[in-house]
């Protein structure tokens, strides 16, 4: 069975684009913040920036290939919005200087954080026995919509059928799931920790669960779990670091490492493309890239100028569906709305039904609401990183702030702050990290302070 989806065609498509002047345009607006903050490649507003003027770079190579619109108006509007970030970034900073000397300057001192044999052992077991439980899961629903018994051909109606609800996963699946990720979160904070602390051996045993957790990403078909944990990665090292070094590391530095993540997340996002069967090798690894993270900028201009898409009197049916959803399943006569839009853009033979998260906010609250949004993310954002700072960049609070800001990375792609982060799933998610960061945490400290006592006796 699979999913009833609609295809708009536009009528017009990339002559007279405009696409060019707003990616140079976006790119002059990265380097406000990029300089203001001293050069700072972690800095909320700059992220932003860079990543949508990248999406927007992509949208401009194929322009003329694959016939890519881009209006003036669109242009603007997406331009004003990134405007509203901006300055809603630039309010928290200017915000957080006058609290400053309120707040209690605390530096945490980066020590190994450790974990014993026995213990790890016992959760490698875990970790190998779960990810059956969620394999025999996988075969049992993907078997009542398709005949196929390669694990590669079964992967995409597999995912079809959960995002058209057509099959369901036992609710224990995504425990399971949430269970293995939170521990491949914590274990990667673990391992730059002991690197930093020079604890080789301890940052190997954590690494081991990361590996571990491989499977669970594979199983879910998608490869938005992998695009997560690589921006985890990242931004966590970076804050580990400069904790570790005092500041800010030179810029050559994090922009070679920045660099290695790109070129490492984009072999890996192919891989797991390839098998789960989205990829074909008759397409060439731009091809790949565009079609994902590009021509979702091309559908927003369309959405602006031509299309017309379903509109409830509900507000946040587009943006608020986890929302509605916790509503629903606890009594209140909501309707269960779906993420997964089923009107697709085709442009000739590339189609897409991904629309930016603009999209998204405009739908639920018009221009002006967009425009609200966009500010308070920005605030936000900005805020939350700055407190980091000032607190002395503790490790539970670079854990929670490194699992939550990667929808700025994403926000010229897909809308990912309401409908994941403000989740009842994601909240959940969260709280569980933590409580497995404080027991490793305590057992950590206890092993440190035994050691301690043997050394002094």
């Amino acid at each position: 069975m699979s999913i009833q989806v609609a295809y708009f065609h536009p009528s017009y498509g990339a002559e007279n684009s405009f696409i060019y002047l707003l990616t140079a345009i976006l790119f002059l607006l990265a380097v406000i913040p990029f300089i203001k903050s001293k050069f700072d490649v972690l800095n909320p507003s700059f992220i932003y920036s860079v990543c949508l003027a990248g999406f927007c770079m992509l949208a401009a190579i194929y322009t003329e290939k694959w016939d890519l619109p881009m209006h003036f108006n669109t242009a603007v509007i997406m331009i004003v919005m990134s405007i509203l970030f901006l300055v809603g970034g630039l309010t928290a900073e200017f915000y957080c200087l006058s609290i400053k000397n309120d707040l209690k300057l605390k530096t945490e001192k980066t020590q190994g954080f450790f974990i014993s044999w026995p213990l790890w052992f016992i959760f490698v077991i875990l970790l190998v026995f779960l990810a059956y439980l969620n394999y025999a899961d996988f075969l049992n629903a993907a078997s009542q919509i398709t005949k196929e018994t390669e694990f590669s051909k079964m992967l995409k109606p597999f995912v079809e059928g959960l995002m058209s609800h057509v099959i369901t996963l036992p609710r224990w699946n995504e425990y399971r799931f949430r269970f293995a990720n939170g521990l491949a979160y914590l274990s990667i904070m673990a391992v730059w920790i002991n690197i930093m602390a020079r604890q080789y051996k301890e940052a190997l045993k954590w690494g081991s669960f990361v590996l571990l957790f491989i499977p669970f990403l594979v199983l879910t078909g998608g490869r938005q779990h992998f695009m997560y944990l690589v921006m985890f990665s990242m931004v966590s090292f970076f804050l580990i670091y400069r904790r570790n070094h005092k500041g800010v590391c030179a810029l050559s530095k994090e922009l070679a490492i920045i660099g290695i993540a790109i070129v490492v997340f984009m072999i890996c996002f192919l891989g797991i493309g390839i098998i789960n069967g989205k990829i074909g090798f008759n397409k060439s690894f731009l091809d790949v890239i565009v079609h994902y993270a590009g021509i979702n900028i091309s559908a927003f201009d369309v959405y602006v100028n031509e299309m017309v898409m379903p509109v409830t009197q509900y507000i946040g049916s587009s943006t608020m569906v986890p929302i509605y959803g916790f509503l629903n399943a606890h009594g209140f006569n909501v309707p269960q709305f779906s993420q997964y839009i089923t009107l697709f853009t085709a442009f000739g033979q590339i189609t897409t039904n991904v629309y930016t998260a603009f999209c998204r906010y405009i739908h639920d609250f018009g221009y002006f609401g967009c425009g609200i949004v966009m500010f308070l993310l920005g605030f936000f954002y900005t805020f939350t990183y700055r407190i980091l700072y000032y607190q002395g960049l503790k490790n539970w609070m670079i854990l929670l702030y490194a699992s939550i800001v990667y929808p700025i990375f994403l926000m010229g792609r897909e809308e990912r702050f309401f409908n994941e982060i403000l989740s009842t799933s994601k909240i959940s998610f969260l709280i569980e990290m933590l409580i497995l960061y404080k027991f490793f945490e305590f057992l950590s400290k206890r092993r440190m302070n035994s050691d301690e006592f043997k050394s002094h006796h």
